[in-house]
């Protein structure tokens, strides 16, 4: 195989890699749809994308195969995920407060660069992000630690298709948003904030039994 089709072949499975951590729905996913309903397309895909930056990050860690830094961040498991529960119970909260509007004179919007750094750090924050690429990594992207370029080429591949995935969530969001009357948007804001209170009782609820193991 040549260099060219190798680095394709590593950028693809990058890509599936990136959209196969993301996809399914948690407190990230959550957020993004809370943001979207809340705000519009901006704060969504701000959100979406920090989540992405650092699938990027963690996807270099796991095919690198660095383990002593995944053994640090793993080690610190019970205050990563203490501070990760605080953080979203916090932004469950606030969320529950919002009262969304279609009226953009109304919206009170977060900026993009504030929901793009919390999607980031509550991503990064959270242990199991990290441990499920570690345990997908290796049947997607085959074993062996692979070389910088490909390993830069794999990074690109996990972002964009993380990003892919947030893209097509926060856009699928919004379209139901704009067919939500007022009522419709409080009550879908509500739904979701409630979601992100559970996610986050249940992330202090884990890191206060592990530490009374």
């Amino acid at each position: 195989m040549s260099c060219t089709a190798e680095l394709f072949l590593s950028a693809m499975r990058g890509a599936l890699l990136g959209f196969a951590v993301a996809a399914p729905i948690g407190p990230t996913g959550l957020l993004c749809v809370q943001r979207t309903i809340a705000g519009g397309i901006a704060p969504g895909l701000a959100t979406g994308y920090g989540a992405a930056t650092t699938h990027s990050v963690y996807a270099s860690i796991a095919a690198a195969g660095l383990g002593a830094v995944a053994h640090v961040l793993i080690g610190w498991h019970m205050l990563l995920q203490l501070c990760a529960g605080m953080f979203l119970l916090y932004m469950a909260v606030t969320a529950a407060r919002l009262t969304p509007s279609l009226d953009a004179g109304q919206q009170r919007r977060m900026p993009s660069g504030r929901a793009y750094v919390t999607g980031l750090f509550w991503t990064l924050g959270n242990p199991m992000t990290l441990l499920g690429f570690f345990t997908l990594t290796p049947g997607i992207l085959g074993a062996g630690i692979p070389s910088w370029e490909s390993l830069a080429i794999v990074s690109a591949g996990v972002l964009l298709g993380s990003a892919a995935w947030w893209t097509t969530l926060t856009l699928a969001t919004n379209h139901l948003r704009k067919r939500l009357s007022a009522r419709g948007l409080r009550t879908v804001n509500l739904v979701f904030s409630s979601g992100l209170f559970v996610f986050a009782l249940s992330l202090l609820a884990s890191a206060l039994r592990l530490e009374l193991l």
